[in-house]
């Protein structure tokens, strides 16, 4: 039997609509990470998001700037030095502490040290032409300073380990070509022994500075350059928004009602389109979580989302 939509009406459940999270929210968040309740705190989030992201027209975004000024707001809360810092000032205490010796390591792989550059109406981005972060001091009071630093200091010790990921798999290519031509892929005749002795050196930096710093092996994914899928997110290219629905199993035959929807998950709308703009990692998410259970110096990611496939590789 064919039943008309005009019989049986949906009446969706409204939702709150969140755009930045309370003290308590942020209280409450901190308390579910620290007990490693991760499911409830995606619950809580997820929650508190949905009214937002279906009314949005970029999908993730509004997720992922609640975690985003919850993390500063929980940074901010543990850290009141920063207060009365400058944004150079901040940016360099940052580095120091969640990424200590990165501009030594940046300049071996030859990058240049990360400085703050003053341009107009840019909000704040990490320039992967100029190794530079653009920034427009007259959003130094906004609510997400702090996470939106740590996320653009985060893409310049990505740069490196990206800028590796590209010469290896050059050399990978150029190692095919010489064997195939019955050479050693090193000899000068292949005029890439340059490239060789460039890929060779930066992998001993990079291995030399994990000794240093362990977390930071995360980094090295082989992902060779940060995607724009959170530009993407905002300009609505290949993400569609969350959508809701009514749920069938909970249909009621005598009042013509649904008694709930199907809604997907913000959470997981976040991690689709930040993952890959951040080598595996779902940044405000993850570090909201990291500097909880721990402290800045623990702020990287959680998991290496290309372990298997690099042990399969090697």
């Amino acid at each position: 039997m064919r039943v008309s939509r005009n019989k049986v009406p949906f009446k969706p459940q409204e939702f709150e609509k969140n755009y930045s999270p309370s003290e308590k929210d942020i209280s409450h968040m901190e308390s579910l990470a620290k007990q490693n309740k991760l499911d409830e705190l995606n619950d809580f989030i997820n929650n508190k998001m949905v009214g937002a992201e279906l009314d949005s027209n970029a999908p993730g975004i509004p997720t992922r700037d609640f975690l985003t000024e919850a993390l500063s707001k929980s940074i901010r809360k543990r850290q009141p030095e920063l207060a009365n810092l400058s944004a150079e000032q901040k940016l360099n205490y940052f580095k120091d502490q969640v990424y200590p010796g990165v501009d030594e390591f940046r300049k071996k792989m030859g990058l240049s040290s990360l400085k703050l550059k003053a341009i107009p109406w840019v909000g704040s981005e990490y320039n992967y032409e100029t190794g530079e972060l653009n920034y427009d001091d007259r959003y130094k009071n906004d609510p997400m300073q702090e996470g939106t630093m740590l996320h653009e200091l985060a893409h310049s010790a990505d740069h490196a380990f990206q800028d590796q990921a590209q010469r290896e798999s050059l050399i990978d290519h150029y190692r095919n070509i010489a064997v195939f031509d019955g050479e050693r892929p090193e000899h000068p005749k292949n005029n890439n022994h340059q490239e060789f002795k460039n890929s060779q050196l930066g992998r001993e930096i990079i291995n030399d500075y994990i000794k240093k710093l362990p977390k930071l092996k995360k980094l090295d994914s082989g992902q060779s350059r940060t995607t724009n899928s959170e530009i993407d997110g905002w300009m609505n290219k290949g993400y569609s928004k969350i959508k809701r629905m009514p749920n069938f199993e909970d249909y009621d035959w005598k009042s013509g009602d649904f008694n709930s929807d199907v809604i997907q998950n913000p959470v997981d709308k976040y991690k689709q389109i930040g993952t890959d703009h951040h080598s595996g990692r779902a940044f405000s998410l993850d570090n909201f979580i990291n500097f909880a259970k721990g402290g800045l110096k623990d702020v990287v990611q959680n998991e290496n989302r290309f372990k298997k496939l690099r042990s399969k590789l090697t």
